[in-house]
């Protein structure tokens, strides 16, 4: 699965609230590429498609109008229009990726993160 980089709209969400919205910003074009990266040499594995649900955590995501990318206990979820796929985060590149360059603002939710 090819994911367009040439979408300028990518923004970032940490999935961790119940009943309050979640924390969106918009990352750099370089995040967004470096993660894209992790994204495109990450393996395909043989699993359902499936995201969490429920209350609390629920993941990492880099989304646009068009593709919803969520990493989540060392799988990462791709969605682009009818298309779903599932890769394995090898050594939790894109989650250590995206953890270490989260806004200085949202350092609070390092802890939570990471439990």
């Amino acid at each position: 699965m090819d994911i367009s980089k040439s979408n300028k709209n990518w923004k970032c969400k940490v999935c961790v609230f119940s009943g309050r919205p979640d924390p969106v910003w918009k990352p750099s074009e370089k995040v967004v590429l470096n993660l894209l990266d992790i994204i495109e040499k990450a393996h395909p594995v043989s699993i359902p498609y499936k995201l969490p649900e429920g209350l609390g955590y629920r993941g990492l995501c880099l989304f646009s109008n068009e593709t919803l990318i969520t990493a989540y206990h060392g799988l990462i979820y791709i969605s682009d229009g009818d298309l779903k796929d599932v890769r394995k985060d090898e050594n939790l590149r894109f989650y250590g990726y995206f953890i270490n360059h989260l806004p200085k603002k949202f350092d609070f939710l390092k802890v939570t993160i990471m439990d």
